[in-house]
């Protein structure tokens, strides 16, 4: 019986440990939340209901609200598909999420609270804050995640047709807000398990917003010339079905070599923009995987052969934009004729828009 006693508390000691070093790692910034046992607060300060967030959140019932919220995102349509769609469906799971566990902390009207925030300001087509309001229920975590959030977000606001990368900053910001609810509440070890899903979300979200075309303005601020197109068939610069810089090919590495040395004379380049493209053949995920990967490999190219100062965004369209219809029953025919499809097109930003660039194989 000693022996088991022991055990248990034990086993009581480590899994406290656990959780205070759980705590630690997810840098809690709420003083209070630091404090347990008989130093811990039951003030307003501490997060007890105040009568404003009383009258606020007071015949808010998720059994009626929840399914009312979900048809008012889904009336929007189209119109929901930006950030602040994305960041209202991602409240309404997590209020979903709390309400099947029986959560009567206060997170779940908040959460709907939130969700029903950001639908009025798409429903009236009102701007809105970007920040965050500060939720009850809800500590700090982890702010070096937010930072990174907080820097991602600005670098899309800066460019155009972010809207996947959009997606993953605003679910993880209510991600973030929702560990930070959990830490509120002393659960750290859930809250760091859903920080480091977080984290697993957020992998390579930095590639995915340099990828969004970055809108090239004048000093003046009015929009800049067209820019010098050019189009280099991948069949010129790839082996098959090769998007790596050891699949090129030594004519497609002369081309590309020729159009560094000749805008590497160039003074007034601004930037370049490399899309790249695939025929129809095959399917719409390989075709975008392989459209991407070939033009992030000449984006690559180019820097590290002389135009490393230059600023670059690559993307990939897959089949899309097409330049050629083909109806050709025989394969081999048809490869031949759908070729200009395949391809990868830089848009050349200068500030006088012209000049002789190579490689324009259309």
């Amino acid at each position: 019986m000693k022996l088991s006693v022991i055990s248990v508390a034990l086993v009581g000691l480590l899994a406290g440990c656990a959780s205070h070093q759980a705590r630690d790692r997810l840098n809690v910034q709420d003083p209070t939340v630091l404090q347990a046992g008989s130093d811990a607060q039951q003030n307003v300060e501490a997060g007890a209901p105040t009568k404003e967030w009383l009258a606020k959140y007071h015949g808010m019932h998720a059994g009626t609200m929840l399914p009312q919220l979900a048809q008012r995102l889904s009336a929007l349509a189209s119109e929901a598909s930006g950030y602040d769609g994305a960041k209202a469906a991602c409240w309404i799971d997590a209020a979903k999420e709390e309400y099947k566990s029986g959560n009567q902390w206060g997170f779940v009207p908040e959460a709907m609270g939130e969700a029903d925030r950001l639908l009025n300001g798409l429903e009236h087509k009102q701007p809105h804050s970007p920040d965050n309001p500060k939720l009850r229920t809800v500590s700090e975590v982890r702010p070096d995640l937010w930072a990174n959030l907080k820097a991602e977000k600005g670098k899309a606001d800066a460019r155009k047709g972010c809207d996947e990368p959009e997606r993953i900053l605003a679910c993880g910001e209510v991600q973030l807000m929702h560990a930070g609810h959990e830490a509120w509440r002393r659960s750290f070890g859930q809250s760091e398990s859903r920080v480091d899903a977080l984290i697993d979300d957020m992998n390579g979200i930095d590639t995915k917003v340099d990828r969004c075309p970055l809108p090239v303005a004048e000093a003046n601020g009015r929009t800049t010339r067209k820019p010098i197109v050019r189009t280099i068939k991948a069949d010129a610069l790839f082996r098959f079905d090769r998007s790596d810089e050891a699949g090129m090919l030594p004519e497609g590495k002369d081309t590309l070599d020729k159009l560094v040395s000749e805008l590497g004379q160039r003074r007034d380049l601004k930037n370049i923009e490399l899309v790249g493209y695939a025929d129809r053949l095959g399917t719409p995920s390989h075709n975008d995987g392989l459209s991407t990967k070939r033009a992030d490999t000449v984006r690559s190219y180019l820097q590290t052969h002389g135009l490393g100062e230059v600023p670059m965004r690559s993307h990939g369209e897959g089949s899309r934009d097409p330049l050629v219809q083909c109806n050709d029953s025989n394969r081999n025919a048809l490869v031949d004729c759908l070729a200009p499809d395949r391809r990868v097109e830089l848009l050349i930003y200068a500030d006088s828009g012209a000049g002789n660039v190579p490689g324009d194989e259309r």
